[in-house]
Order: C-alpha cells, then structure tokens, then sequence
C-alpha cells in the first residue's frame, strides 16, 4: 500500500491508475494539495502502487542531444500560441498520422486536467500554458490501451507527470513520444478555485462558463491573469468576448504566490527533474532571452519555443516536422540562462510555514498579504488607484511612507 510522505509525493497518480480494485483516490488537504488515499476495504495488498510510484522506483534520465530555438513558419499558428508553436505543429503531426495526443485541458476554472484528442480541430483544447496542478485522472489507463493497441502516442504533461507514466508502463514502447514541459511548480485547484470567485463580477454567472487565460501573446512577458465569460470555442477564436477581470501577478495572490513560489507542491520545492537530463524523449518551454540576453535575430517576446531534444526518438520527430519551423542550434547554457529549473528547483521560503497555517485557516488571500509585503503593498487600492493614473515610482513612495505612518497601508 502507498504510504509516501507529503513532501515526497509528486501527486502523479499513478498509483490510482494502476490500482486493479480502485482502491485509492486523491484527497486535498487543507490548502488544497492532493494526495492519495487507499480504501482498505478494497485493497487487496498487491503491491502494485508501490512498483509504479516513481518516487520509490528508478527512471532513465537523458543529457540532451540538441538545443534547439524555434519559430513556426505558418503566422497563424504563432498568433494563437504563446511560444513559438512548437507543440501544435507536433500535436498536428502527430494526430494527421493516425495517433493520439494527452494534454492539460481547461474545461472550466474548476476542471483543469488530462484528456485524449485524437483530432486536430480539438488542438485547442490543450493549447496554452495553465498554471495549476493538471489532474491526470485516467490518462495512464488510456493511454496504455491505445499503446497495446499499436496506436501512436504523444503524452504531454510536467516531468515528473511523465515519470508516472513511465513507472506506470513499467516496459518501454515503441509507439509512444513522450514531451516534457519545463516546469515552475504547481499550486493546488483549491488556490486558484479561490482566486477566481473572490471577484464580486462572477457571483451570478455559470461556473461552467468562467475560463481563466494565465497567458496570452499581446501580454506574454507580464504574468498577467484574466478571466473569461463565455464559451470556450468562442474564447479561443479571438472573436467578442467579455473580459471580467484582469490583473498583473503582483497584485494577483495566486500569481504573486506562484511566481515566488511560495504556493507550489512541498515536492516541487526539492524536484528531482529540476535538472539537465530529462526524463522525456523533447523537452519544451519559452527561451526566455534571446534576441535580448543572447545574441539571436529571434526575439523571445514575439514568443520563441526552446527545444530540448533528449533521445533518438526525439530526434527523429523533431525532423519529422523541422521544416515546420525557423530553428536555430543552440547551447544548453544559453537555454537555462533564464529558465532555472533546467538547473534547480525553487528554494522554500522561510515564509512558507507561516503561509500554509495561514492558508490552512482564512485562506490564499489572506497568507499571500500576510507573507508577502510587496504583494500587500500593491494590492492595496490606494496604490492601484495611484497606478492607474500613472503616478511616478517616487511619488508613490514618497505617499505610502506617509499612508504607513498613519497605518492605512
């Protein structure tokens, strides 16, 4: 029976995947972290929780092969990604050719996991960064018996989202492509589930019907987080829609906590995948800096996808779309320059004890202010309002030392 502690669990759930009786589920804590639970009452003790458990089993790690900066050709698919397009060319090859493609999928702000697409005008379903924790649900199970049954398979998804699946497989296939994202961390549902219905404008709409965009091309750099009422169909293609609310990471709890890291899993904070060789066959993210830190005619903020290619089966599909794209070599230091969990994972902040009791009792908001003073600083609505009318840097400083004298701020 799995019996990981919480700070070793990477929450893949591979173990209920495998589990032949359904024996175990995933449970939030109180800030929101799930974790396996095992029902003893249908668990038969086979043990196979603990042979796929990629926490407790070895995994192959890869040095990777080549360092690639690439740009789709095709405009069209740059305007509707964030990055340079990478993942939907490899999406649509890979369906074009009879495959499968699993992904993170934003149903609604509440429903953020895993789905299988086997067709290429569902691409837009698993397009775009979400930053939470996917929930894999039955992924592994399908994604198994479409490899048994000799289709193609690209599963996407965090390293260690990856790991799981190769722990759960427990034998090599041929037929399958794994890709991994370069990976933050990952905050909770409950988190995000907080941040989203504490805007007083979505109180009487659907919750089915409210989307969150992390990040978007005019604003690819900025962090910034908005909401969305509407279909999701008719939020992806750019026609009318009603934004609710948008906001930069700063004075945005959950984005404040995800970018310092303070919200994410107890096991991001010591990843083991936070590290130049890869589990996974490609390797993808932004490559943050170039045209700017390092010398290249791409410029990242036009949105540039950074290639990792990690295996012989990488190789081969990264040629098998190359011409997709304008690619350019480049360096293994040049890529982790501004992407740090190429090299480490996040520190734990001396904070975050006080920010978890905190969250445990009056929630998100409240532990990000309490922990945070830049946060607690800008979010206030007197230097929002100074913000908005463009007041000087030292202006508002010059009022906030007078404000915290009188103990407004």
């Amino acid at each position: 029976m799995i019996n990981l502690p919480h700070e070793k669990c990477y929450g893949c759930q591979g173990c209920l995947n495998v589990c032949p009786k359904d024996a175990i589920s995933m449970n939030e804590d109180e800030c929101g972290y799930k974790y396996p639970s095992v029902d003893y009452n249908k668990c038969i003790r086979c043990g196979l929780c603990i042979k796929v458990c990629p926490e407790l089993n070895s995994y192959d790690l890869n040095t990777p092969i080549n360092v690639y900066a690439v740009v789709s050709k095709d405009k069209s698919v740059i305007q509707t990604t964030a990055s340079g397009g990478f993942s939907s060319v490899l999406v649509n090859h890979i369906i074009s050719h009879g495959g499968v493609v699993y992904g993170c999928s934003e149903n609604n702000f509440e429903d953020i996991g895993h789905i299988r697409i086997d067709k290429i005008n569902a691409l837009n379903k698993i397009k775009n960064s979400k930053y939470v924790h996917s929930d894999i649900r039955l992924a592994y199970r399908e994604a198994k018996y479409d490899l048994d049954n000799g289709i193609n398979v690209l599963f996407t998804g965090t390293p260690c989202q990856i790991s799981g699946l190769l722990c759960f497989l427990r034998r090599p296939y041929d037929n399958l492509l794994t890709m991994d994202l370069v990976c933050h961390g990952v905050p909770p549902m409950k988190m995000l589930r907080e941040q989203v219905l504490s805007y007083p404008e979505i109180k009487d709409v659907p919750y089915g019907d409210v989307f969150v965009d992390f990040r978007w091309k005019e604003e690819i750099r900025s962090g910034c987080f908005r909401i969305h009422f509407g279909l999701r169909t008719v939020i992806r293609s750019g026609e009318h829609m009603r934004e609710v609310r948008k906001e930069n990471d700063i004075v945005n709890s959950y984005m404040r906590c995800f970018q310092t890291g303070i919200s994410l899993r107890e096991n991001c904070l010591r990843c083991p995948y936070a590290r130049k060789e890869r589990v996974s066959d490609i390797t993808a993210a932004d490559f943050w800096g170039l045209g700017r830190d390092i010398d290249s005619d791409m410029l990242d903020l036009d949105g540039v996808s950074l290639i990792l290619v990690n295996t012989t089966k990488g190789t081969h599909y990264f040629n098998e779309v190359r011409d997709a794209f304008n690619v350019q070599e480049r360096t293994f230091e040049e890529a982790k320059l501004h992407n740090r969990c190429l090299s480490q994972p996040f520190e734990r902040l001396k904070t975050r004890d006080k920010f978890l009791n905190i969250c445990r009792g009056k929630g998100l908001i409240t532990a990000a202010k309490a922990t945070d003073p830049v946060h607690r600083f800008e979010s206030n609505v007197i230097i929002q309002y100074l913000r908005k009318y463009r007041i000087s840097n030292f202006v508002v400083r010059c009022l906030s030392k007078g404000l915290r004298l009188l103990h407004i701020l």
